[in-house]
């Protein structure tokens, strides 16, 4: 049994403000089943944008939650979101 599913979100900045950026963090019950990948730098320039991708690779059948965590220097840091994927058993095919 293998899922896998991919999704990204964007980071952005003002155009007037650089941010310092942190690593990024998945906690929580379902935290195996999501992985962060960070390409965006440590640092976002005035007025820039990235996007940063998340797996979600469950091992087993399921619903799974978690809370992402991107740390920078903003004043409300770190900036968060949930995170929640299900694992379904695939339909069987009908055969005739």
């Amino acid at each position: 049994m293998k899922h896998i599913r991919r999704a990204s979100y964007a980071l952005s900045t003002p155009a007037t403000l650089a941010i310092s950026k942190g690593g990024i963090t998945i906690t929580g019950g379902g935290a195996s089943s999501f992985a962060g990948v960070s390409t965006c730098g440590s640092t976002l320039a005035a007025g820039a944008n990235c996007a940063e991708s998340i797996t979600f690779t469950p091992k087993s059948l399921g619903t799974f939650s978690a809370r992402l965590s991107a740390a920078d220097d903003a004043v409300r840091e770190p900036q968060s979101v949930t995170l929640s994927g299900t694992a379904s058993k695939p339909a069987k095919a009908a055969v005739q």
